[in-house]
């Protein structure tokens, strides 16, 4: 089978949206996203069947999965990862996962270079950020961070040169970064387009061993296990 008649079938639902997309060797086939609206559960197979009616086709003819797989929304990753492992352990379909600061800092590359920084929204005054150098080759600066907003700054000056950055965590906080010598990079890098989902397809590994999400830091239910469990009367 050619690469062209190979098809992948790519969710993304990290954040509060959910992206699917469906491409072959050509680029996108099918691709559709709404918000979430806590509804991941039962937008996604909707979307999934959606993108397959468009161009007449079925499971049967998916060959690769690949699903975003933090860091992000526990919940959005939960269901995304459960429901894709489902239908690769049932049709033995391989599947891979997509780094989500990953694939925003390769979209940023293509129209900037030197030093990029993607900032997620994990929670009020914390967010997640992994810094990245471009474009040729792309490395990371640091490991993947959950990183306090006071604190974000101190990674911008560890390495020289223009500093720009992107992500639902700047756009939510963007008056603070506004004061800051970087170069806040339009909005339309904050989420990627359903042709780069399929376009960054083809750079990740398959298998069909389980995928694991990238998880940060704890659940903010793991954080207040302690409260709740009072609140229903457990000791």
């Amino acid at each position: 089978m050619t690469n062209q008649e190979k098809k992948t079938l790519c969710v993304n639902s990290s954040e509060d949206y959910i992206q699917l997309a469906i491409g072959d060797g050509t680029g996108l086939l099918c691709g559709m996203e709404t918000r979430a609206e806590r509804q991941g559960i039962v937008l996604t197979p909707k979307l999934i069947n959606s993108c397959l009616k468009v161009i007449d086709s079925d499971l049967a003819d998916i060959n690769r999965l690949a699903c975003v797989i933090g860091p992000g929304s526990f919940t959005g990753l939960r269901i995304s990862i459960s429901i894709l492992t489902g239908i690769s352990m049932s049709r033995n379909i391989p599947m891979g996962g997509i780094n989500y600061l990953d694939l925003l800092a390769h979209n940023a590359f293509l129209s900037v270079k030197g030093r990029v920084f993607v900032i997620l929204y994990a929670k009020i005054n914390l967010v997640y950020v992994q810094g990245f150098v471009g474009p040729d080759p792309i490395s990371p600066l640091h490991p993947p961070k959950v990183c306090k907003l006071d604190k974000v700054k101190d990674l911008f000056d560890t390495h020289k040169g223009e500093v720009y950055v992107l992500g639902s965590g700047v756009r939510r906080y963007v008056e603070l970064f506004d004061k800051w010598p970087i170069t806040v990079l339009d909005p339309v890098f904050d989420r990627p387009s359903l042709e780069s989902l399929i376009k960054y397809s083809s750079k990740i590994e398959y298998s069909t061993s389980p995928l694991s999400p990238i998880y940060l830091r704890p659940s903010d239910a793991e954080e207040n296990l302690e409260v709740i469990a009072k609140k229903r009367g457990l000791n």
